[in-house]
């Protein structure tokens, strides 16, 4: 698999409590975003089906995760309005 998205998805679904069980085949030889990129809308919208109207749920939440030398944070919004902001220097 792709390390980075392994980790990412099996630390998801232990802090989240749910199962979470992903198989792909993607075209890792030219490059893993692709692969990276389809599993998670692939997540995304299973988690959308299954979290239904979000009644009941905290819309809002943050977090902020540190691997090796890595800090990622995340905040996440389930009301369907994406947004990305990063500060990479690329």
């Amino acid at each position: 698999g792709i390390q980075t998205l392994d980790i990412f998805y099996e630390n998801l679904a232990k802090d989240s409590g749910m199962s979470l069980f992903v198989v792909c085949k993607g075209d890792t030889w030219v490059d893993d975003h692709h692969t990276s990129e389809d599993v998670s809308i692939a997540v995304g919208k299973v988690l959308n089906n299954a979290l239904g109207t979000k009644a009941g749920l905290n819309r809002m939440w943050c977090a902020t995760a540190k691997v090796g030398a890595a800090e990622v944070e995340v905040t996440m919004d389930l009301s369907n309005r994406p947004c990305m902001t990063h500060n990479l220097s690329l």
